[in-house]
């Protein structure tokens, strides 16, 4: 991303871009056809941040994939770091206005050399002064390396080893954050996973802790890595398990859950333009029963549900809806999709006492531990400009940010300081409720 490039058509942070900026900007990145939609829904720079990509789908009806996928990496990560590029380059200019002053200062010193026996100053005083300063404008003058003497680097050269520390101190790094918040089941805390992950379970070492019966002592573990969070199960017993959202493709070897029944995909055999899905129920009332979906380029959706009209019917299982997920044929492969059911159909991590491996925790996605713990991740990202007080409440710089601000989310203070505010800081949002997180 040239960010150097966009700073000479939009030299201000993101937030403070009005809806003609927007335009430019959308222009810079080759998106010109979707200026007029972003004019029209009065989308300025302060909604950029907030935009998700259901948004651009419901709200905007931008359809492409590739073209949401270039919204949503600008939208989440370009606009921060150009947002700490600002700063940065803005940090830099104000060093080097300071030393040019600075040395305005040091000349006007050294022209009234001659004239330092008209007050009550010394002449050795006098000149380990100058020799001072002079040693001390030179250390600044110092060049970090050779390098070419044109326009574009004479500031970089005059500015000298110091200011390059002083910089390295400041310059801002994104810190990412995981916001989980309970969604069904007794659990009623949200817990905050920095970068450092946090494991899930029943024993008491847990960042995430969880006191059931059918949680295991360590159950399941988040993990940090490549600028993405990541779920994995650790061998438990009663599983971890991701919300199926959206088609989701069958694999051999996968366990889904639906309604009280956990079935697993045996086989999938390919017969030119057909496929027959075999599923073994390995878990439930109904174990171990066998069935055989054959998909056909004539009868290419096989439902699954409590009532009698369902292809695969379960008219027992209470925890299914009456068309509760269907099996589908696409384009020679069979996708298993949830119909909009209560209880929702799920992908298992892993079989009972096995470890899994990593999947993505993206904005959103709900993940279940257990049998009966619901989780919905949030994924924040925010800039930290003092390491040292990277967490520290905004208010107090003293305690840690343990307070969330519903129904914006925001975290930015601590709790005590917290009871005082009636709007959030961050977006002025009324305040309706506020949650105490806990951090790992």
């Amino acid at each position: 991303m040239d960010y150097e490039t966009l700073f000479t058509i939009l030299p201000k942070e993101p937030k403070k871009w009005s809806l003609e900026d927007v335009s430019s900007w959308l222009n810079f990145v080759g998106l010109q056809q979707l200026q007029t939609t972003f004019t029209q829904n009065s989308i300025d720079g302060s909604c950029l941040e907030l935009i998700e990509e259901n948004d651009l789908i419901e709200d905007l009806g931008i359809t492409n994939k590739i073209v949401r996928k270039k919204l949503m990496h600008w939208l989440k990560t370009g606009l921060k770091e150009y947002a700490s590029h600002i700063k940065s380059t803005t940090f830099e200019d104000r060093r080097y206005e300071k030393m040019e002053q600075e040395n305005a200062t040091l000349e006007n010193t050294e022209s009234a050399q001659p004239q330092y026996g008209q007050i009550n100053i010394s002449h050795d005083m006098m000149t380990n002064y100058l020799k001072n300063n002079e040693m001390f404008s030179q250390q600044f003058q110092q060049p970090l390396c050779e390098i070419e003497n044109k326009p574009q680097f004479q500031k970089k050269q005059q500015t000298g080893i110091l200011i390059e520390q002083d910089l390295e101190k400041f310059v801002s790094k994104v810190q990412n954050e995981l916001i989980i918040q309970p969604t069904e089941g007794p659990q009623t805390n949200f817990y905050c996973i920095k970068e450092s992950g946090g494991k899930i379970g029943r024993h008491s070492s847990n960042q995430i802790l969880i006191l059931e019966e059918s949680i295991s002592r360590f159950h399941a573990e988040v993990i940090f890595q490549n600028e993405e969070f990541y779920i994995k199960d650790i061998g438990s017993t009663t599983g971890t398990f991701i919300k199926v959202e959206t088609k989701q493709l069958l694999q051999i070897g996968m366990v889904v859950e639906l309604g009280s029944n956990q079935f697993e995909i045996q086989q999938v055999n390919v017969n030119g333009s057909n496929i027959d899905v075999v599923m073994a129920i390995i878990e439930g009332p109904n174990t171990p029963e066998k069935h055989v979906i054959n998909l056909t380029t004539q009868k290419s959706v096989t439902t699954v549900g409590r009532k009698q009209t369902a292809d695969l019917t379960f008219s027992e299982d209470h925890h299914l809806s009456n068309i509760h997920a269907k099996i589908c044929l696409i384009d020679g492969r069979a996708y298993l999709e949830d119909m909009g059911s209560t209880n929702g159909s799920w992908l298992r991590l892993s079989r009972e006492g096995q470890p899994s491996q990593l999947y993505p925790l993206q904005n959103q996605t709900v993940f279940k531990i257990g049998t009966t713990s619901t989780y919905l991740c949030k994924r924040t990202s925010q800039l930290v400009a003092d390491r040292s007080h990277e967490n520290s409440c905004i208010i107090c710089i003293e305690n840690d940010r343990d307070a969330l601000y519903m129904p914006c989310k925001h975290n930015t203070a601590c709790l005590k300081c917290s009871k005082n505010l009636k709007d959030c800081p961050i977006c002025r949002t009324k305040i309706q409720d506020i949650i105490r997180i806990y951090k790992n």
